[in-house]
Protein backbone atom coordinates (compact mmCIF):
# COMPACT_ATOMS: atom_id res chain seq x y z
CA UNK A 1 0.00 0.00 0.00
CA UNK A 2 0.99 3.11 -0.92
CA UNK A 3 1.85 6.39 1.77
CA UNK A 4 0.32 9.44 0.98
CA UNK A 5 3.75 10.77 0.33
CA UNK A 6 4.59 8.13 -1.94
CA UNK A 7 1.30 9.14 -3.99
CA UNK A 8 2.45 12.84 -3.81
CA UNK A 9 5.67 12.21 -5.16
CA UNK A 10 3.79 10.26 -8.01
CA UNK A 11 1.76 12.56 -8.63
CA UNK A 12 4.20 15.90 -9.35
CA UNK A 13 7.02 13.43 -10.73
CA UNK A 14 5.04 10.77 -12.70
CA UNK A 15 7.04 7.80 -11.53
CA UNK A 16 7.66 6.23 -8.18
CA UNK A 17 10.84 3.75 -7.04
CA UNK A 18 9.56 1.10 -5.21
CA UNK A 19 11.92 -0.93 -2.93
CA UNK A 20 11.91 -4.24 -2.70
CA UNK A 21 8.64 -4.87 -4.93
CA UNK A 22 10.02 -8.72 -6.09
CA UNK A 23 11.89 -10.93 -3.37
CA UNK A 24 14.95 -12.50 -4.67
CA UNK A 25 14.28 -15.34 -5.80
CA UNK A 26 11.93 -13.60 -8.26
CA UNK A 27 14.07 -11.40 -9.45
CA UNK A 28 16.19 -14.57 -10.56
CA UNK A 29 13.31 -15.98 -11.96
CA UNK A 30 12.71 -12.73 -14.38
CA UNK A 31 16.43 -12.01 -15.09
CA UNK A 32 17.03 -15.68 -16.58
CA UNK A 33 13.72 -15.36 -18.44
CA UNK A 34 14.96 -11.88 -19.65
CA UNK A 35 18.12 -13.27 -20.65
CA UNK A 36 16.29 -15.88 -22.72
CA UNK A 37 14.25 -13.07 -24.57
CA UNK A 38 17.35 -11.23 -25.82
CA UNK A 39 19.14 -14.73 -26.68
CA UNK A 40 16.55 -15.68 -28.86
CA UNK A 41 15.14 -12.22 -29.79
CA UNK A 42 16.99 -9.31 -29.69
CA UNK A 43 20.36 -8.18 -31.11
CA UNK A 44 23.12 -6.32 -29.34
CA UNK A 45 25.15 -3.57 -30.32
CA UNK A 46 27.11 -1.17 -28.70
CA UNK A 47 24.64 1.45 -29.19
CA UNK A 48 24.76 5.13 -30.58
CA UNK A 49 28.63 5.88 -30.15
CA UNK A 50 27.83 9.72 -29.51
CA UNK A 51 29.88 11.86 -27.04
CA UNK A 52 27.57 11.44 -24.68
CA UNK A 53 29.33 8.10 -23.72
CA UNK A 54 32.14 10.02 -22.37
CA UNK A 55 30.09 12.31 -20.75
CA UNK A 56 27.74 10.18 -18.76
CA UNK A 57 29.71 6.69 -18.61
CA UNK A 58 33.20 5.87 -16.65
CA UNK A 59 35.81 3.70 -19.10
CA UNK A 60 34.17 0.35 -17.59
CA UNK A 61 30.84 1.02 -18.21
CA UNK A 62 31.79 2.21 -21.42
CA UNK A 63 33.40 -0.87 -22.67
CA UNK A 64 30.62 -3.31 -20.93
CA UNK A 65 27.25 -1.26 -21.94
CA UNK A 66 25.59 -2.32 -24.93
CA UNK A 67 22.01 -1.95 -26.58
CA UNK A 68 19.41 -4.60 -27.33
CA UNK A 69 17.19 -4.05 -30.23
CA UNK A 70 14.39 -6.41 -30.26
CA UNK A 71 13.96 -8.34 -33.58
Amino acid sequence: MLNQEQIEFYQQHGYLKVEALFSESEVYELSSDMVQVIENWGNETIGWQGPWRDHYLDQEERLNTKAVFMA
